[in-house]
């Protein structure tokens, strides 16, 4: 009897480990998330991070078929976006053409796919989809056997509740040396998920992320939360072709951008005055006779803060001899951003000012960072844009020929 009853209590001791294992309820929902071919859903995303002191709650919904024949997509889809639940645009795309369009403005563009195949397939992953449904591997869940993933951790952390449904909550960490690059270094993606213990779907999954950009720690955290759905039910595909598109929905045909020209070279540079963030006044007319540095520039852009060190050199080494730096910001906020505290983990003692938007437009910029040395009578005398280990030979050569 004693032997019976342990052999019992073993059986089911076993059976909970079993069903508890973290990497094969991973497997069970990757190969349900694979058996969805089209329907529908509801979802919310929960996004912040370090660099927004607030959060944004969006909401969708969405009709969709996988077309694993696409090359640009790889899915029919329709969708509606609300931000802060305030309705922001509907998003179609028919497998030949991507539309966005507002039902309250009644306008909206489209990118024809035999003229524009490149644009709609750079717009692949942008879209905030629940991708566990709409990517051919079901990202971000593990593929199983994939080897590139022998590296992931995996942690069972117990049942939750979510919406109604019994979900078993696993953690996944990616292996974060893995996932930097020479512009981001990882310290953190994590990846949890709530998956409903009887028909194993994810129905909600977070993403986390700790990383260095340059000195710049950047934490963002995103939450997916699956509402209503309803898959492999769609028996038609026209609410993907235009002709569902409303008839007083207006269409524009999509230009692609082109990059204004910069300032040609000697012509007058546009004058200005700013505040630096130490509340000094500078006026570009007011620096004639001295060389001119300006860098447009925000403080997320990586190549900005590459070129950052680069500057100081600059500054320091010709300061006294005519040269003055200024970093030009159109972006951040002193306060929110953090301004005065970047510069000092940058050691920058150049002049740095807080500007509006239209300095860049008279300066036609249009990548970051753009730098403009103005002479001593204030014209161009050079330009240069992005970053690059050149750069700085370059400037000085310029700078010792004009001083």
């Amino acid at each position: 009897m004693y032997r019976s009853f342990l052999s019992i209590i073993l059986l089911f001791t076993a059976a909970a480990i079993h069903a508890q294992d973290p990497q094969e309820i991973l497997q069970k929902a990757y190969e349900r998330c694979t058996n969805v071919q089209n329907g529908y859903y509801e979802m919310s995303l929960y996004e912040k991070d370090s660099q927004d002191k607030g959060s944004v709650t969006s909401a969708f919904s969405c009709y969709f078929r996988r077309q694993p024949q696409d090359t640009l997509m790889g899915q029919l889809f329709r969708a509606k976006r609300y931000i802060q639940k305030k309705y922001s645009a509907d998003l179609l795309y028919t497998g030949d053409a991507l539309i966005n369009y507002s039902v309250k403005t009644r306008r909206g563009r489209i990118i024809e796919g035999s003229l524009f195949a490149a644009e709609i397939k750079a717009r692949k992953n942008s879209y905030r989809f629940y991708h566990p449904f709409h990517t051919a591997k079901s990202h971000p869940l593990p593929v199983p056997g994939d080897t590139s993933a022998a590296s992931n951790t995996y942690r069972y952390i117990g049942e939750e509740n979510i919406n109604g449904k019994n979900c078993y909550h696993v953690q996944m960490n990616l292996d974060a040396e893995k996932e930097s690059s020479d512009m981001v270094k990882v310290i953190r993606l994590e990846y949890h998920f709530w998956i409903d213990k009887t028909e194993y779907l994810p129905l909600q999954y977070s993403e986390d992320i700790d990383a260095y950009l340059g000195k710049e720690r950047l934490e963002q955290h995103k939450r997916y939360t699956l509402k209503n759905f309803m898959f492999n039910t769609l028996d038609s595909d026209s609410i993907f072709t235009r002709t569902s598109i409303p008839a007083n929905i207006t269409l524009e045909a999509y230009v692609p951008y082109k990059r204004p020209p910069l300032l040609p070279l000697d012509t007058l540079a546009p004058d200005w005055t700013v505040h630096t963030i130490d509340n000094r006044e500078v006026r570009l007319a007011g620096l004639r006779g001295q060389l001119v540095l300006i860098d447009f520039f925000y403080k997320t852009c990586f190549p900005c803060v590459q070129a950052m060190p680069v500057l100081e050199r600059l500054h320091n080494k010709y300061k006294e001899r005519g040269l003055f730096v200024i970093g030009m910001d159109p972006y951040d906020d002193k306060t929110k951003d953090n301004i005065p505290e970047f510069l000092a983990r940058n050691n920058v003692s150049y002049a740095v000012a807080l500007i509006r938007e239209k300095l860049p437009q008279e300066y036609r910029v249009s990548g970051y960072p753009t730098l403009y040395l103005i002479d001593k009578e204030g014209r161009v005398r050079f330009i240069h844009s992005g970053f690059g280990p050149a750069m700085e030979a370059e400037l000085e050569k310029v700078i010792e020929e004009n001083l």
